[in-house]
């Protein structure tokens, strides 16, 4: 999972099943959050699609704190774990504080944008394409300048 996460096409050209991953991949998320939702069910007596509103958020947090790329290829579970429990700590704090709601979920928003911008700066300084630039096609644009400036040289 983490060679097809961080390259795709070297992950194919090695010979992997690149879509039995995928595949795989989305089935045992579905079955965990089958199973998950079936809990639910059974703990609160009621079905509802907006149960678990913001925990998108506070999962993608938890990875980012806990050392999960967002360029794909690097993370773990453990640093996962401790990411969960770094966001729980702080959130019982502040209820702790009597902190309202909505400044609650702004820390927390605010925690997840200072991971980004931390494994931002970290990719940036290793000379790696950072998850922003990825996300809006930049890496590939700023490739095709090198090439077009190293075709030039020659």
């Amino acid at each position: 999972m983490y060679y097809v996460g961080s390259n795709e096409n070297a992950a194919r050209l090695s010979g992997i099943n690149v879509d039995r991953v995928k595949i795989g991949v989305y089935v045992t998320i579905a079955l965990i959050s089958t199973l998950a939702g079936l809990l639910s069910l059974a703990r609160f007596n009621v079905a509802t699609p907006e149960l678990s509103k913001g925990a998108e958020t506070t999962a993608i947090s938890a990875a980012v704190i806990g050392g999960t790329s967002m360029t794909g290829g690097s993370g773990g579970v453990l640093g996962t774990v401790l990411g969960i429990f770094l966001l729980k700590i702080v959130n019982s704090a502040l209820v702790m504080m009597n902190v309202s709601v909505y400044w609650q979920e702004f820390v927390q928003g605010a925690i997840l944008v200072l991971a980004v911008t931390i494994d931002y700066l970290s990719h940036r300084k290793n000379g790696g394409p950072s998850f922003i630039m990825k996300f809006f096609g930049l890496d590939k644009l700023a490739s095709k300048k090198l090439d077009d400036k190293s075709s030039r040289q020659i």
